[in-house]
């Protein structure tokens, strides 16, 4: 990348976190922002889903475009799933599988409890994992600015695998929320594809 803000947004997920928020004229909340980091042979990709369409002419002209100084790959798709009792779907999922401990939020951090963590989110979120593989990609730090903020740690783990569809209105839902915490900072963005069919 060309962008001095954009190699540092990529190394800090707060960072990204305000850049992506710069393209919505809402609260994170309100435009139900979730993003999810991917690496790409041609360099980072940043999926980004919301309610709200962004508008990313706000970003400097720099800031897209890639290490050849092309014209930046921006593509903007409107979405509107309807999901079915019985779906089959593809799912990708970066999530930060944590429990709470009194005012505390912990991690899992054995391939058992993230699993377990998973399945929990499916019997809330209308959904059955049949098959899953996971990568742990490690605690990400960030330090908000502001002397009186406490750094946020997050705790990484990639899921792949195939679900079940259990209850349409429910899984509507947490698609479009997200799961899990730390949900402003790249996490819970649960991606999904046909099994069998284009997506």
């Amino acid at each position: 990348m060309q962008s001095a803000a954009a190699r540092q947004d990529l190394l800090d997920p707060y960072q990204m976190h305000r850049t992506v928020l710069q393209a919505f004229d809402a609260s994170r909340r309100a435009a139900g922002a979730l993003f999810r980091l991917e690496a790409a042979a041609t360099g980072a990709v940043v999926l980004v889903q919301s309610w709200q369409e962004p508008d990313w002419s706000c970003l400097p002209g720099d800031y897209l475009r890639g290490p050849d100084g092309g014209v930046p790959d921006v593509a903007v798709k409107v979405w509107r799933p309807r999901f079915a009792h019985a779906q089959l779907l593809r799912f990708r999922l970066r999530a930060n599988p944590t429990f709470k401990r009194g005012r505390r939020r912990l991690a899992w951090l054995h391939e058992g409890e993230q699993l377990a963590w998973l399945q929990r989110q499916g019997e809330r979120s209308g959904f059955t994992v049949l098959q899953t593989q996971l990568a742990s990609e490690g605690f990400v730090r960030m330090a908000p600015p502001g002397r009186r903020r406490r750094p946020l740690t997050c705790h990484a783990v990639l899921f792949d695998g195939l679900l079940t569809v259990t209850e349409p209105s429910l899984f509507s839902g947490a698609v479009a929320r997200g799961l899990g915490s730390c949900k402003a900072f790249g996490f819970g963005l649960l991606s999904l594809a046909s099994v069998g069919k284009p997506s």
